[in-house]
């Protein structure tokens, strides 16, 4: 059997960050991103049962991405950052310090004026073409073999303009300008190209130990395309990759597991260890380059080694009651990434960011019908637990700040969250009314915190108890 798959998508974004995190308007940045897809793929499907099935194809990929960062330099950015912050190093007090003595500063820092723009926008031009087989064999009634591969060639095009003239201090960087040059001519667009091939294969083996359980393992590898970095890049670091790339990521992955079937299907038991080995994997982060000043890029990290057990119960109690709990352990760090921490220094053995090393949930959901109403009734518990973690590599749990004060950073503890849902289902399922509540139990914590592009530390707090009243409608 042969198939065809088109799809076409578009996306559009438009925001305003104002990264001065204060009422007065001293720095923003604006967002527009701007993504056009088309995909198409060819599929040759083999017959159903038979000893060997199989699905070949081809696959292809094109967008066109457009992106803007411009960084605005706001109507109080002399009142609220030059006059409290810089003035002082020039021996001005800040409570007295005029207009003359503040456009003095901007000019010897290279700053402003104000309403400048840190220019910062271009265009990625992404082609990709792909074949691939996947497929399985019956070596017996019990055993089967399992194998695939993908060949995938990726291009990718770039046209970028980043002019970081009007950044001072912050030292952004300009393309197409030596930073070493004291009189340097205006920015111009880097051009550049880059591309990926990869072969992915795949291959495993099942056994049925009953007809409703079975064991397998699995090999697997895969890869995520390099590219560009398209965002406010110091000028220095800009200097040494005057490309702005990244490199492609690889990932070789090995699979143990269980699945089983019990009591008529009634009790499901999903089992599976997992070991994972990169090479040169993407990291996406601030990098801070030390003395508060830092850079927005991706990285790669030499290797990296993910590791972990991962389980999921279901239960079906009654008729009307089923409970599902998962847990998961996760032992997963840096093997080699020197020079990816703070000021350049080696994180090799370090814990990866935002990578928890135990999980867990459970859910309860009972329902009830209720004959009178011709409609069910709904009730629903969930219980979410996630360990504590590092938010970035250097896997600090407190920083200094610029008076020499020292504040928590860089470590989320762990949470425990309750959720729930109570609801009215009528039977044709064409409307559904829900009463809802998160973080019924009103935890504190944080969802994340992070050191942005001029030095300042921000945490993002969970959201405490909320509910509400929902409805939804089928159509």
């Amino acid at each position: 059997m042969q198939g065809s798959v088109i799809n076409h998508k578009l996306s559009e974004s438009d925001s305003k960050n104002a990264t001065d995190y204060s009422p007065i308007d001293i720095f923003s940045i604006e967002f527009t991103d701007d993504f056009k897809q088309f995909t198409q793929e060819f599929q040759f499907i083999s017959p159903d049962n038979q000893k060997l099935t199989y699905m070949a194809g081809l696959y292809y990929y094109h967008q066109n991405a457009n992106t803007i960062r411009d960084g605005i330099i706001g109507k109080d950015f002399f009142e609220g950052f030059l006059a409290p912050v810089v003035a002082p190093a020039f021996g001005f007090n800040p409570a007295t310090v005029t207009q003359g003595q503040l456009a003095f500063i901007a000019n010897f820092v290279g700053f402003g004026p104000e309403g400048s723009v840190i220019f910062n926008r271009g265009k990625v031009t992404t082609e990709s073409i792909a074949g691939y087989v996947n497929g399985s064999y019956d070596l017996s009634d019990r055993l089967t073999f399992g194998f695939g591969g993908r060949y995938s060639i990726e291009d990718k095009n770039v046209n970028w303009v980043l002019d970081g003239t009007k950044s001072g201090l912050f030292n952004i960087g300009s393309t197409g300008v030596d930073p070493t040059d004291p009189n340097p001519p205006a920015p111009s667009p880097l051009l550049n190209k880059r591309q990926d091939k990869f072969f992915s294969p795949a291959l495993s083996l099942s056994y049925a130990l009953t007809d409703d359980a079975n064991m397998y393992a699995k090999y697997s590898s895969g890869y995520k395309s390099g590219g560009f970095n398209l965002d406010f890049i110091n000028a220095n670091e800009l200097a040494a990759n005057n490309g702005l790339e990244f490199n492609k990521e690889t990932v070789d992955s090995y699979e143990l597991g269980f699945k089983g079937n019990f009591a008529d299907g009634r009790f499901k038991m999903n089992l599976a260890a997992f070991l994972s080995n990169y090479d040169n994997y993407q990291v996406n982060q601030f990098v801070d380059l030390g003395g508060g000043r830092t850079s927005i890029r991706i990285t790669n990290a030499a290797q990296v080694q993910t590791k972990g057990i991962e389980a999921e119960l279901q239960l079906q109690v009654t008729d009307d009651l089923h409970l599902q709990g998962s847990l998961g352990l996760l032992d997963a760090k840096f093997d080699s990434f020197p020079g990816g921490g703070t000021a350049g220094t080696d994180v090799t053995g370090n814990k990866l960011p935002n990578a928890p090393k135990f999980t867990a949930s459970f859910s309860a959901v009972y329902t009830h019908e209720l004959s009178s109403l011709n409609s069910s009734l709904l009730v629903r518990a969930d219980v979410t637990h996630t360990g504590g973690y590092f938010t970035t590599v250097n896997n600090v749990k407190s920083t200094q700040l610029l008076g020499g004060s020292s504040v928590p950073f860089g470590y989320i503890n762990k949470f425990t969250q309750l959720n729930g849902r109570i609801g009215i289902i009528p039977n044709n399922e064409k409307f559904a009314f829900y009463l809802w509540g998160r973080n019924l139990t009103n935890e504190d914590g944080l969802d994340d915190n992070f050191r942005d592009f001029f030095g300042t530390i921000t945490n993002k707090p969970k959201i405490g108890r909320t509910y509400g009243l929902g409805v939804t409608a089928n159509f």
